[in-house]
């Protein structure tokens, strides 16, 4: 991803990116984003199954799920291997850079559903950008 950096006053400026309160993602992105979940689900549970579809409102249904620890579980990996794989850093000037995590995941609000929610930050930390970023961490046929 790439390297932002704001002033104010000719001075650095932090950013404070609250990840859940980033954009819901629309059917067209979440039907992009599936096989990525997929396919990380897998590589972290070679026996998983999940039946999953993209609801109307903005969410991943999960037909087959009996409880939440399992959506806890999907969860839990998303945010490790595919949220911890989209950095934005933001330069301040001096120092270390701060690391923005633009990409979450969370529980939605009916039964065995999943939002996911990205913040767009700069002009090129596009959410194709992140589809970009992810391709080359997770080549391939996904």
């Amino acid at each position: 991803m790439n390297t932002i950096a704001y002033k104010k006053d000719d001075e650095y400026v932090g950013l404070l990116v609250t990840p859940n309160n980033g954009e819901c993602l629309d059917r067209s992105e979440l039907e992009k984003l599936k096989s990525y979940v997929k396919y990380v689900v897998l590589l972290s549970n070679e026996s998983a199954t999940m039946e999953m579809e993209v609801s109307d409102n903005g969410l991943y249904i999960f037909k087959d799920l009996d409880d939440n620890t399992v959506l806890d579980e999907i969860i839990t990996i998303c945010m490790s291997k595919l949220t911890e794989k989209l950095i934005v850093p933001q330069y301040m000037g001096e120092g270390p850079y701060i690391r923005h995590r633009p990409l979450f995941f969370a529980r939605g609000d009916i039964p065995n559903s999943m939002v996911v929610k990205y913040s767009t930050l700069g002009d090129d930390n596009t959410l194709d950008t992140a589809f970009t970023s992810l391709n080359k961490i997770y080549p391939g046929d996904i």
